[in-house]
Parts: C-alpha cells; sequence; structure tokens
C-alpha cells in the first residue's frame, strides 16, 4: 500500500524563530523554497524579507533587492520559470488592502520589480489563490473589504508593458477565501493533453467541501465533480504531484483548518486543524467519452496513510513541490496550530 513519508529539516543562517508565522506564500524553484509575508501577531505584517532556504541542508539567506513589496498578510505567491509573481494582501492590523500591483523577482539577477496592468483589474483582497496555466497567470476567491469573491482573472506572463486583466467565468459559488487552485495537465482527446485548474474546499463563513471543481482556460468553463473522502477544509495546500508508484496521482491534498475560531475570537484565535494527506487520482474517460463533465468525474481522492514522525496538524501554512528528475517531493512550512501557536518547522514528504 502506498504511504507518505516526512522528513523534518533543521533551518539554518537565521534565528531559530525567524520564521514562525502563518499567512505566508511559499513557493519552490528548482532546489530552494521562496517564502514571503505572513504574521506572527494577528493581522500584523511580519516583514518584508523575501526569504530563500535551500531544500537540501535548511540553510536559509534572504534577497538584496532594495525594491521590495510591502510587508503584507495573506498574499500569494507563484512561479513560473525563473520568476516568482506576487498579488495581493493586507498591509496593516486594520487589513488595509496593499497596491492591485503585480510584483514580479527575478531570481537571477535577485530583483523585484513593480509590475502595472490596465484592463479588467481584479479587485483588491487577500486570502486567494493563483495558479499559472497556458501562459497565462490566473487569480481566483479571496477576500475584499467586505465579503468573499467567487471572480477569475488572468494576465499573460511575462507581462508586458502593455498586458491587460481579462475576467473570466466566475467559479461555483459560494465565494470564499483560503481556497486553492491547483494547476493540472490531464489527458484530452487523442494523444494530447491540456491544462486545467482544480479547486476543493475554502471558508465562506463555514468549510466547504464535497466537490472538487475543475476550470478549463481553453474552453472557459468550469465542471464540478463530487467527491467521496476528504472531509471540508479551507485553509489547506493542494499541489501538483507525480509519482512512479502511482501513474494515476496527479496531486496532493495536505491538512488544512476543519473546524474555524469561535466566532469571538475571529482571526485573533484557532480553529481546529486535519493532519490527514490525500492524493488526487485521475483516471481519463474511456475512448470515445465526451470532456467536460466526463473529465470531471475522472478525478477522486484516497487517503495516504503516514509513515514515522508526521508535522502536527495546521492550517494557514505554505507548501510547494520539489522536483528532482522524475522525482517529486511535497514542501510545508510554518502555519498556525490548534493551541493558536505560529510554526516555523519545515518538512519534506515523498509518496512512497
Amino acid at each position: 500500500m502506498r504511504s507518505i513519508s516526512w522528513t523534518h529539516i533543521p533551518l539554518s543562517g537565521i534565528a531559530p524563530s525567524v520564521l514562525d508565522r502563518s499567512s505566508h506564500s511559499l513557493v519552490v524553484v528548482g532546489h530552494k523554497a521562496y517564502l514571503f509575508g505572513g504574521e506572527n501577531v494577528p493581522r500584523t505584517p511580519v516583514d518584508e524579507e523575501l526569504y530563500i532556504i535551500d531544500l537540501n541542508d535548511g540553510s536559509t539567506t534572504t534577497s538584496r533587492s532594495t525594491t521590495r513589496p510591502s510587508p503584507r498578510v495573506g498574499s500569494f505567491l507563484t512561479a513560473h520559470g525563473d520568476a516568482l509573481y506576487l498579488w495581493g494582501g493586507r498591509e496593516s492590523r486594520d487589513m488595509t488592502p496593499c497596491d492591485a500591483s503585480l510584483w514580479v523577482y527575478d531570481i537571477a539577477a535577485d530583483e523585484w520589480t513593480r509590475r502595472e496592468a490596465a484592463g479588467e483589474v481584479p479587485e483588491q483582497r487577500s486570502y486567494h489563490c493563483m495558479a499559472v496555466a497556458g501562459e497565462r497567470l490566473f487569480l481566483h476567491a479571496g477576500c475584499p473589504a467586505k465579503g468573499r469573491l467567487d471572480t477569475v482573472h488572468s494576465l499573460p506572463i511575462p507581462p508586458s508593458s502593455s498586458a491587460h486583466w481579462t475576467s473570466h467565468p466566475s467559479a461555483p459559488s459560494p465565494g470564499r477565501g483560503g481556497t486553492v487552485l491547483c494547476p493540472l495537465t490531464i489527458p484530452s482527446s487523442g494523444p494530447s493533453r491540456r491544462p486545467v485548474l482544480v479547486r476543493f474546499g475554502g471558508f465562506a463563513g463555514y468549510e466547504l467541501g464535497d466537490t472538487l471543481d475543475i476550470y478549463d482556460p481553453t474552453t472557459a468553463q468550469w465542471t464540478s465533480t463530487s467527491v467521496p473522502g476528504p472531509e471540508a477544509r479551507s485553509v489547506h495546500a493542494l499541489v501538483p504531484y507525480t509519482s512512479s508508484t502511482d501513474p494515476h496521482l496527479v496531486a496532493l491534498m495536505l491538512f488544512g483548518e476543519r473546524d474555524p475560531a469561535p466566532v469571538e475570537l475571529g482571526h485573533n484565535g484557532a480553529g481546529k486543524f486535519h493532519e490527514d494527506v490525500w492524493a488526487l487520482r485521475y483516471l481519463p474517460p474511456a475512448e470515445g467519452a465526451g470532456e467536460g463533465e466526463d473529465v470531471a468525474r475522472g478525478f477522486s481522492f484516497v487517503r495516504i496513510p503516514a509513515e514515522g514522525n508526521t508535522p502536527e496538524p495546521r492550517g494557514w501554512f505554505g507548501a510547494g513541490v520539489w522536483r528532482e528528475g522524475e522525482r517529486e517531493r511535497a514542501v510545508v512550512l510554518g502555519g498556525l496550530n490548534g493551541k493558536n501557536e505560529r510554526l516555523g518547522d519545515l518538512w519534506i514528504a515523498e509518496v512512497k
């Protein structure tokens, strides 16, 4: 039976508590993880540093770029090629919205630049999600000044000086924060493959689950399918993942909040969290079957048991995938636990 093996990686080069935080964002490029933003005190951004962690040994440095985004909570960082893309978040205890600019970090040059884009500019928000599919950066969901959103916007990347935001069909309601948008490439008709974006969970005043929503950028259509197994959750992770032990494995879902903090505490408190890991599997529809809903029904979740030491349950953490040749490992850093403590531990997971 497949299982997941966890390894704790001690960090060096920084004080032990520097990375204790939640509501941050993390992405992996090559053998390095890049971490930005977050809070240690509720609603108060920790710093504006971009932390660069060597996953081979845990050694940690920071970017030397003199230009940098403002400190922020609930922003989102993603990557494409040798560039990181940051958008959104809140930058004060009063949850003042950040500018609506896209920040781009050039890994080779170690430099942040601010990019403006016109068109159908997304509403300012935090606790949204982003993903790259088909040479476009997609932005979805999140929390504006009031309420929660189900909108979808995209921008071509790398963005030129004349780049424009484009609106896409909104996702199935309700609007939500703390959800995920996982980019996958699945078999299409014949030998071709096409990109899709997959969503599960989120928070809409209550934890969401039961349904997997799939957006096809090629057809600009959403489809949904019931997925028995995982409990409802938010502020979790769903990351692309392939394994030689299971040719149908396409992503891993990790942890997340299962019950929110008490209403009287809100963001100042902590809820209850999952400690489980689920494999998202995809079996292509039979030859000659249609697309759309048939594709959606090809997805299913299977829980993966853990072996050895495991991270404690958490939500509001950063996660990514470390790829070395055909080997893939999931990366988890920090987050919030059920004791309302901010964590700064680094874990690497591999499906066996």
